[in-house]
């Protein structure tokens, strides 16, 4: 019984090696930029390929954070034969496809393959917000699979206000603001010498940099904060 057991063991092992196995060609690699841009803009994020070991089939995965971006427009850099990217565009994971099925050779060419326009929520906290891309499959002409690698890129929401400074003489606390979104509001919250807060005012702002004066009587302690839609732009550390 124990030299059967051995016996198909090892003819086991022999029938998985001599399985047949895909080849994969050596690739290059996927990288999508960064960009940056405030609360209700749009921004491009590009993606590339380099060292491209050539290819005739390429599918991309690419998702991101749709609580802050929003993918408005693919547009397609040309490099790659084939394209057939999603036609839903809110769709996320958004798929990018290149299939140049009629191909005799492979596409060796490298730069921007697509560049992906993405518009800022008007309410989207400030931060980095990944552009995660990965790689769903790749042939060359072959029928080779091809390796590549992917590097994410990432959209920076910055903030459009700036406390530029602060000043407090007599019961009046003065802040100098640049601030380019005028649908926004400044607060000023004043606090007693044990961190209870006494009172919050507020005042709309004007658009570029200005100076906002609150009262603050005998405060021991404010912070200032500039808010948009119940979202914090910037705040002051505290004086």
């Amino acid at each position: 019984m124990k030299n059967r057991t051995i016996s198909f063991l090892i003819a086991l092992l022999l029938a998985v090696m001599l399985l047949p196995t895909a080849t994969f060609a050596k690739g290059g690699v996927i990288r999508a930029a960064q960009a940056t841009g405030t609360q209700g803009e749009t921004v491009s994020v590009s993606i590339r390929l380099e060292g491209n070991p050539g290819l005739v089939a390429l599918q991309l995965r690419v998702s991101y954070d749709g609580s802050a971006l929003t993918l408005v427009e693919v547009a397609d850099g040309g490099v790659l034969a084939g394209k057939n990217h999603g036609k839903n565009l809110a769709k996320n994971p958004y798929t990018l496809d290149w299939n140049d099925d009629t191909a005799e050779e492979n596409n060796t060419g490298d730069g921007v393959i697509v560049t992906l326009r993405f518009a800022i929520a008007e309410d989207a906290a400030a931060g980095s917000y990944p552009i995660a891309v990965s790689v769903k499959e790749c042939w060359n002409a072959d029928m080779e699979a091809v390796a590549l690698g992917a590097e994410s890129g990432s959209v920076t929401v910055a903030s459009s206000a700036r406390i530029v400074s602060m000043t407090r003489i007599s019961g009046e606390a003065a802040a100098v603001i640049s601030c380019a979104d005028a649908s926004a509001s400044v607060y000023c919250a004043a606090y007693d010498s044990e961190g209870r807060m006494l009172n919050v005012s507020s005042q709309g702002v004007r658009a570029g940099e200005n100076s906002y004066t609150f009262q603050i009587g005998s405060a021991a302690r404010l912070r200032v904060f500039v808010l948009k839609n119940g979202v914090p732009l910037c705040a002051s550390l505290g004086m």
